[in-house]
């Protein structure tokens, strides 16, 4: 299944849905458009709750889209994470903290 992102104009900001399978496959095409919704104004939030499967490649580029934001200085977080992210996140190590 390919992943869709749908973009959402808030008040506050960006609030991004990603939909499908975020995988090694899908990587490549996604990371220019998830950085690009780094350039507007206010916080970017990423609804993950659409997610259905992701891999280690996967969570790079979710982690990296994050640490790209917060030294532009932009607050990014992540809602609705779903069980294959937390399970990817958990094995790799990362701590929970980092979605909430």
């Amino acid at each position: 299944m390919a992943v869709r992102i749908q973009r959402e104009e808030r008040a506050e900001g960006l609030k991004v849905r990603i939909e499908g399978a975020l995988s090694i496959y899908e990587v490549a095409r996604c990371k220019e458009e998830l950085l690009e919704c780094l350039d507007g104004e206010g916080a970017l939030e990423i609804d993950l709750g659409g997610l259905e499967e992701c891999d280690l490649p996967g969570l790079q580029l979710l982690l990296g889209c994050r640490k790209s934001g917060l030294q532009r200085g932009k607050k990014v977080c992540f809602t609705n994470v779903p069980s294959p992210v937390r399970s990817v996140a958990e094995n790799a190590g990362v701590p929970e903290k980092i979605f909430l």
